[in-house]
């Protein structure tokens, strides 16, 4: 019977805001800290016992950053290119300047957009391997996505899978 009171009272909270309890559920709550169990002074003596009971984790002095690994080698650009933004996330990368060309992908908010313009549209890197064609009226000044900070954009080269890589600062 209690399960249904709060199953009831769920409901109306969520359809007016307000929480109206029959007086049996009230009673059974009790205010806050009142319910059955342990006090706050066995909580924190069970909670230190826990604590005196675990290994303790010793991982010695850090890792000098100089032992660490570079990031995987970055293969050169088949082709000077800039960082930029897109005007959406999706935007359309066509496999000729057309806009009736066949979509090849999609330029995920950053691109490597080279110098190279036809009409109304300018080669970007797809991958190391692919170019493709943005239009340019889409393309700004490189902006952080997603409430980034970062301000600075640098297209590194070309990742080991084939991916453009960037350098986002």
């Amino acid at each position: 019977m209690v399960r249904q009171y709060r199953l009831a009272a769920l409901m109306l909270i969520a359809i007016t805001g307000l929480a109206i309890l029959p007086l049996e559920t009230m009673a059974q709550t009790g205010p806050a800290g009142a319910q059955k169990g342990f006090t706050d002074q066995e909580l924190e003596r069970m909670s230190q016992e826990r604590l005196r009971d675990m290994p303790k984790r010793d991982w010695g002095p850090p890792v000098p950053q100089s032992a660490v690994p570079p990031g995987p080698r970055l293969s050169p650009l088949p082709e000077p290119a800039t960082c930029l933004s897109t005007t959406s996330e999706d935007e359309p990368i066509f496999a000729s300047p057309n806009f009736d060309a066949r979509r090849i992908g999609i330029a995920p908010g950053r691109i490597a957009a080279t110098g190279l313009h036809r009409g109304a549209f300018t080669k970007v890197l797809y991958t190391g391997t692919r170019t493709g064609w943005v239009a340019t009226a889409h393309l700004v000044p490189f902006h952080a996505t997603g409430g980034g900070s970062a301000t600075l954009c640098f297209v590194s080269g070309v990742a080991p899978n084939g991916m453009i890589a960037y350098h986002v600062e």
